[in-house]
């Protein structure tokens, strides 16, 4: 504050606010470390969720996608504050985007602009300067939203591109919050997909694009038609068993031999499940159609990661795993079951058994489209629950508990899975 009422000193002299501008030297360069912890931290939960929707897990992926994110969040909290990094030095950055310097210098200008046409005392520019939204609470609310909104894309992006190296072919989609107070630009680039790098209709490349955006970009997972033709070749035999199974009540003939099998079956899962259900921590096990567990994996609290190699393991398997907090399936549970094909997907708690398999219409549908309307159903049921929890019909906590079982089953409405919960 001393620089700046020096600075006044002077500016009065002259008569110009901008010379009074161009004197006021802020320095923001002590809180910049602090800013660039937060980005990575926000960066580094951005790419393990992504890595999680796409179920690709592979660890050097990991690794690089994570000193991708770094590295942005360390060029990102020096651009905050109108810097950069030149050989380990912090130095000005004249081209700095979304600088909160810049747009707080510009904020002061009218204020300093009114100190020296009006003679104000020193203790009443300081007053005005504390009051002004430069420096509100709302201003530092939408700073944080905004570069926090950043922060998870760039997380997202990292990941994306990472898997992009390995093979996976990756595009992603835009989504808005779907509300009134959506955006013209941010609703022209609602559910489109791009690749990534690519333009939105709107000009916007990724989100957020604007101040305050709440927009988010989905993953838009291709089929490689080589690598669905060989999934198809080697489970040709499978899945024609599983689908005389599944009509044996329209067939003729002796079937007591599979019906034993069949219940058979359900008992052993039915009893592993029993052994994992009411841990804290997550556990898959895949088991083969005759009951036989063909892989476990015990998770690190509500996650289980899977290699690419062991997710393949899954393809024609039936896959079971515990929920430690009771609710139904994730997203990426379901992306799962896309991507992989298991023959039917459980999740088991102390109080209900979930289960879900692909529909006709699920398997034959791309997997970018199959996510696009998993996206939409999961609009849907946000938009619902969030106008019952706005009117006071239901709180916040009760509608996290039926998110995913209302997801669920909105998605097998819309006719891509099967769907069932059962009360233990």
């Amino acid at each position: 504050m001393v620089k700046l009422y020096e600075a006044i000193s002077k500016a009065e002299e002259d008569n110009t606010v901008q010379e009074l501008l161009d004197q006021l030297d802020l320095d923001w360069s002590n809180i910049v470390p602090d800013i660039e912890e937060l980005l990575s931290a926000t960066a580094a939960q951005g790419v393990k969720d992504a890595m999680k929707q796409i179920a690709f897990t592979e660890k050097e992926a990991t690794k690089l996608a994570n000193s991708r994110a770094e590295e942005w969040a360390a060029d990102r909290a020096a651009e905050l504050v109108g810097m950069k990094w030149i050989d380990g030095e912090l130095v000005t950055n004249p081209n700095a985007e979304w600088s909160i310097a810049e747009s707080t210098r510009d904020m002061i200008y009218k204020d300093v602009d009114s100190a020296i046409s009006e003679g104000w005392s020193n203790q009443r520019l300081r007053d005005a300067i504390v009051e002004n939204t430069g420096f509100s609470d709302s201003r530092a609310m939408m700073i944080a939203r905004t570069e926090t909104a950043f922060a998870d894309t760039q997380g997202n992006k990292a990941a994306y591109l990472e898997a992009k190296d390995a093979g996976l072919d990756v595009k992603w989609q835009w989504m808005t919050a779907g509300d009134d107070l959506v955006s013209e630009e941010c609703e022209m680039n609602d559910g489109e997909v791009r690749e990534i790098g690519e333009e939105f209709p709107s000009g916007a490349i990724e989100c957020p694009q604007h101040p305050n955006c709440r927009c988010v970009l989905a993953p838009a997972v291709e089929d490689d038609p080589q690598e669905r033709q060989d999934t198809l070749s080697a489970d040709d035999k499978q899945e024609e068993s599983v689908s005389s199974q599944d009509n044996l009540d329209a067939d003729s003939g002796d079937d007591t031999g599979q019906d034993s099998e069949k219940a058979g079956t359900e008992e052993i899962i039915l009893a592993l499940e029993a052994d994992i259900a009411g841990n804290d921590f997550e556990t898959a096990i895949f088991v083969d159609n005759d009951g036989a567990e063909v892989f476990r994996k015990r998770g690190e609290g509500k996650l289980v990661s899977f290699t690419r190699e062991e997710c393949e393991m899954a393809t024609g398997n039936i896959l079971t795993h515990n929920h430690p907090s009771g609710t139904a399936f994730s997203e990426a549970d379901i992306y799962f079951l896309r991507s992989w094909e298991p023959s039917s997907l459980r999740a088991t708690s102390t109080e209900f058994l979930y289960e879900m398999s692909l529909t006709e219409q699920g398997l034959s549908t791309s997997k970018a489209d199959f996510e696009s309307a998993l996206t939409r159903s999961q609009k849907k049921i946000k938009k619902e629950l969030t106008a019952k929890c706005n009117s006071g019909e239901i709180t916040y906590k009760e509608a996290d508990a039926i998110h995913a079982h209302l997801r669920a089953t909105h998605f097998a409405d819309m006719g891509y899975i099967n769907y069932n919960r059962i009360e233990l």
